[in-house]
């Protein structure tokens, strides 16, 4: 995807607000399983996902939970580092080579104050993150069971992109085991759908 399609939502800025968010890029390449973001340690950048997949994901003392997928258009990094300065609270990994657009925070925050366009659209983003916060809560929190849930994720992501997932990343983001992923996979199979 290109920056004027990805800008375009939910509203299209104007020209001057495209260019000036193209100068403050640069295109990046990762390969397969590429750190981006590491629990822990503090980031300086956000990343717009040209082409390509990310995980986000928290690793705790004896478990990892996989808590959001990214694809093309998407953009990621961590807000407590950009907010706060603090220390990123998950990683986030490539799963497939993937095309990026860096954004260095300094530099978004000085275009910001110099485009008041720019500024408005970064909040809407901002805002659409929290919509998005707000819905896998209350998907992860009970909304069906996780044949349900499964459903709604294939209903969600394009097959083309979800077949990129390893199942293992599947199961952690849906809070199920490995095997009960297959035995819903079997039933959805024998079923047709």
């Amino acid at each position: 995807m290109e920056l004027t399609e990805i800008m375009s939502e939910p509203w299209s800025p104007s020209s001057q607000t495209i260019e000036l968010m193209d100068s403050i890029c640069t295109p990046m390449h990762y390969k397969r399983g590429e750190i981006l973001v590491s629990q822990g340690k503090r980031s300086y950048h956000f990343y717009i996902i040209k082409e390509g997949m990310c995980r986000s994901f928290y690793t705790g003392v004896k478990y990892e939970d996989t808590n959001l997928f990214a694809k093309d258009g998407d953009i990621i990094g961590s807000i407590a580092s950009y907010f706060k300065g603090e220390p990123a609270r998950f990683s986030i990994e490539t799963l497939t080579d993937t095309e990026v657009l860096m954004i260095k925070f300094d530099d978004l925050k000085k275009a910001m104050t110099d485009n008041i366009e720019l500024s408005a659209w970064v909040r809407d983003l901002l805002f659409g993150q929290l919509n998005a916060l707000e819905l896998r809560y209350t998907y992860r929190s009970g909304r069906g069971d996780a044949f349900y849930r499964y459903v709604s994720m294939l209903e969600k992501w394009p097959h083309n992109r979800i077949t990129q997932i390893p199942l293992k990343f599947i199961a952690q983001y849906l809070q199920i085991t490995p095997q009960m992923l297959s035995k819903i996979r079997l039933r959805l199979l024998k079923s047709g759908k």
